[in-house]
């Protein structure tokens, strides 16, 4: 398949070039994730639990989030992970990360995960 139309005065996407484009962030996300994996087992975590934040905000409750879930399973490593919104609820979905925390009225359906 052709990725990119070339000619003498530009180069650009094909159609198949923009539909693969639209699935790289989630792999390179996905491979990151592998890496944060393995180097958490490498450290003596036995899992790792990724939370999305979007807004640029922290939750008034994250910190005693993150303490229960602690006590919970000491051997959990956590990855706090900023992204849009849009990021956040499209990796939701694609099981990229475990809860996500906003503060937009935007998100529709509210659920949480520990």
């Amino acid at each position: 398949m052709r990725l990119f139309i070339r000619n003498t005065r530009s180069t650009r996407l094909s159609r198949a070039g923009e539909v693969f484009k639209e699935h790289v962030p989630r792999i390179f996300t996905a491979l990151q994730q592998a890496r944060d994996g393995a180097r958490s087992v490498a450290a003596g975590y036995d899992g790792q639990l990724r939370i999305a934040l979007s807004d640029g905000i922290t939750p008034p409750h994250l910190s005693a989030f993150l303490a229960k879930c602690r006590d919970d399973d000491p051997e959990v490593d956590i990855h706090l992970i900023k992204v849009s919104l849009s990021q956040q609820i499209k990796g939701l979905r694609e099981d990229l990360y475990d809860p996500g925390f906003t503060q937009s009225d935007d998100v529709g359906e509210r659920w949480f995960a520990c």
